[in-house]
């Protein structure tokens, strides 16, 4: 294996590990206060208003129907559709200290699932590749197969 196929292996294994890390942290202990402000009122296991009991709600993002139910929740707040408007509102403040705080872990969560699609270079772009990153300038295009 030549040294720049290990050097570009060895970024993405970091870039995917770095990911999982971004993804394993507990995000919901710092959304605790919003939730207990705003939330838990109705959606705690005893009410579950709209089947929504935050309690049991995990926080796997990598479960695809929790991070449909972590999207949503986002949205709703974030639109201010949530809390209801017969509840006390969060300041705007809060509401930003809230999708800080969330929307990171949504993001890694995205793009984790995303995946990427591996296909082959052409010689054109072969060469232009090995040219950025050996920082030279060399026309190998028609000594490529």
């Amino acid at each position: 294996m030549s040294k720049s196929v290990r050097i570009v292996s060895l970024l993405c294994t970091c870039l995917l590990l770095s990911s999982g890390i971004a993804m394993s942290s507990d995000f919901s202990d710092e959304l605790l206060p919003f939730f207990e402000r705003h939330c838990y009122e109705c959606h705690d296991a005893n009410l579950k208003k709209g089947g929504l009991d935050l309690d049991a709600l995990g926080t796997d993002l990598n479960d695809e129907a929790l991070l449909a139910k972590w999207v949503r929740l986002y949205d709703r707040v974030a639109t201010g559709e949530m809390p209801p408007p017969d509840q006390p509102r969060p300041g705007e403040g809060e509401k930003q200290h809230f999708r800080d705080k969330l929307a990171p872990a949504l993001s890694a969560a995205h793009e984790s699932r995303k995946g990427t699609v591996l296909r082959r270079l052409n010689r054109r772009e072969y060469q232009n590749t090995l040219n950025d990153l050996l920082g030279i300038r060399l026309e190998g295009a028609s000594l490529l197969p």
